[in-house]
């Protein structure tokens, strides 16, 4: 094979893994985001996928930029004990934008937003967590 060939076949797979790459996400959540991703809540946000753990008494707070004005869905998932993720998202003066358990959907303008998160329902000692937020296509 030339060397031409050669940097193009480079060049091609290098493009294919950039446009098909998934989320950094751990082997415990992989198979919750695959199920989110199936559910039809739109097309996942690069950079809107959180994953982490908390006990009962937390409330995790994760800071979200929205670029661009639409139809969004945050849908949540936790493991072992846990029953229900609260979630809760507030614009960047405060206001409470809209809250679900374990998700919402809500019409967002571009900006900051904090979006919070209680595990009230969770038994273990720290219950883990994945937080995808998606943009419904149109």
């Amino acid at each position: 094979m030339s060397l031409k060939v050669l940097a193009v076949a480079a060049a091609m797979f290098a493009l294919s893994t950039a446009v098909v790459a998934a989320p950094e996400v751990s082997a415990w959540a992989a198979p919750q985001v695959a199920e989110m991703d199936a559910f039809g809540f739109g097309r996942p946000v690069e950079g809107m996928t959180f994953e982490g753990a908390a006990t009962a008494t937390e409330v995790k707070a994760i800071d979200v930029s929205v670029t661009s004005r639409g139809a969004y869905a945050f849908v949540a998932g936790c493991g072992g004990d846990c029953a229900d993720v609260g979630l809760l998202l507030k614009a960047a003066d405060g206001h409470v934008v809209t809250r679900g358990v374990p998700g919402f959907k809500a019409q967002l303008a571009p900006g900051d937003y904090t979006l919070h998160l209680g595990f009230q329902r969770c038994e273990e000692v720290k219950c883990r967590y994945v937080v995808r937020g998606y943009r419904a296509a149109g």
